[in-house]
């Protein structure tokens, strides 16, 4: 799927944001996917880019250890481990093995009715449940891969970068050492959450992260598969309670589907077809009401401008609802509120413009050179071609770039006529 050709297919499906793990390929093809990426773009519509790490590394496994394979399609025991850093284990569950695994021949266990294997494995996952607690203790937290892939990261300019099996805060900050500051870098942090530590310590870990990434397979198999439901749910609300409405996430990750699967396209058009279908039956105008009566008085005037937006977008039945936004945050609080109508974000930073892909309902327009008043009717423009509006109806516009207003904090709303543009 990192062809040229494979990308461009797949953004003309509705591939918003690339990510790409850098577990399973060199820096070298991670760099030329990006300069593929970034050749796709539409001028107005860049793809985001979303580098994963490798993240930390287990040294010590104890007989009796369990040690989970491709998202727990192969299960070991640990046996045995030799001063030499070999482990023994036996197969507790042997599934199916990718072609990157290889199954040595068995050989009896005289001790027991068990068989061993011996196991090479690629890059396949490997979860180690109840190690958490020493990842999270753990220092440093980053091996030299890391930092270098840290180093390519800022140097490709990456709108975000996760880091695997966050088990506390911790490991989140000592990978901010590295981006600098949230208010200064361009590139934001995520923290997946793939084992029980994470879970229960994610409200500190948000705290140190941009935003939170639910890994329900690997979480699956360190919490059980009837608790990840659950956890799912509290950490979505967690994140954002707008995002609580039937685990109304703000995207979805394909991974091996997409990566080494034989249909990627397939499997990106069937993730959109669900998604699709879940929104028609979700009742956003119920929860925008609901989340109104529940925020704390008073409100900023950001959040106000935003509700207030949200809500009148409703009332009057607005087709669109324009947002000028400088680092994004305008967009993303409208966003909250799951408005009935898209939300154009138009921004003259370009990374702002690909990091609103990945935010729920919003379609991000790069505007350089305007000023307010001529971005308002290019975004119109923009959404009328986009079949978002046509002739005669009505926007909702959002704004803090206005002579009288401090700069950066969305103080103003006005409704719009969406003229003919033929």
């Amino acid at each position: 799927s990192s062809h040229p050709d494979a990308l461009a297919r797949l953004a003309a499906a509705g591939m918003d944001v690339c990510r790409l793990n850098l577990s399973h390929c060199p820096l070298s093809h991670a760099a030329a996917s990006i300069a593929a990426v970034r050749a796709l773009k539409n001028q107005l519509q860049p793809i985001a880019v979303w580098v994963d790490l490798n993240g930390p590394k287990i040294r010590q496994v104890r007989p009796g250890d369990k040690i989970f394979v491709d998202d727990g399609l192969l299960s070991f025991i640990v046996v045995a481990r030799s001063t030499a850093g070999v482990v023994r284990c036996t197969v507790e569950h042997s599934g199916w093995a990718s072609s990157s695994t290889a199954l040595g021949p068995p050989s009896p266990n005289p001790a027991t009715s068990l068989r061993h294997f011996s196991v090479a494995f690629g890059s396949e996952g490997m979860n180690f449940p109840g190690h958490a607690e020493a990842v999270a203790s753990a220092a440093p937290a980053l091996e030299p891969k890391d930092i270098e892939d840290l180093r390519f990261v800022v140097a490709h300019d990456a709108d975000f970068v996760s880091v695997p099996c966050v088990a506390g805060r911790k490991n989140v900050e000592e990978i901010r050492k590295y981006l600098g500051p949230s208010s200064a870098s361009t590139t934001q942090l995520l923290a997946k959450i793939e084992n029980d530590c994470g879970a229960r310590d994610a409200a500190e870990i948000l705290e140190a992260a941009d935003g939170l990434v639910v890994d329900r397979g690997y979480l699956a198999t360190e919490v059980g598969i009837d608790e990840v439901t659950v956890l799912q749910k509290r950490l979505v609300a967690m994140v954002d309670i707008a995002n609580a409405v039937m685990d109304g996430v703000d995207g979805i990750v394909l991974s091996a589907e997409t990566a080494i699967g034989i249909y990627p396209l397939e499997a990106l058009n069937t993730a959109r077809r669900v998604a699709l279908r879940t929104e028609i039956d979700t009742n956003y105008s119920d929860f925008q009401l609901r989340l109104a009566q529940t925020l704390p008085r008073p409100l900023a005037v950001p959040e106000s401008v935003a509700s207030s937006a949200a809500q009148t977008a409703r009332l009057v039945g607005a087709a669109v609802i324009v947002c000028l936004t400088d680092q994004g945050a305008a967009a993303r609080l409208l966003a909250k509120y799951r408005p009935c109508a898209p939300i154009v974000a138009a921004t003259a930073r370009p990374h702002t413009a690909r990091a609103l892909r990945a935010v729920f309902g919003v379609v991000p327009l790069l505007c350089v050179g305007y000023e307010d008043r001529d971005v308002v009717t290019v975004a119109a423009k923009f959404a009328s071609a986009r079949g978002l509006c046509q002739p005669g109806d009505v926007a909702v516009i959002t704004s803090g770039l206005d002579e009288g207003f401090h700069h950066g904090a969305t103080a103003k709303m006005q409704l719009y006529i969406v003229p003919s543009f033929a």
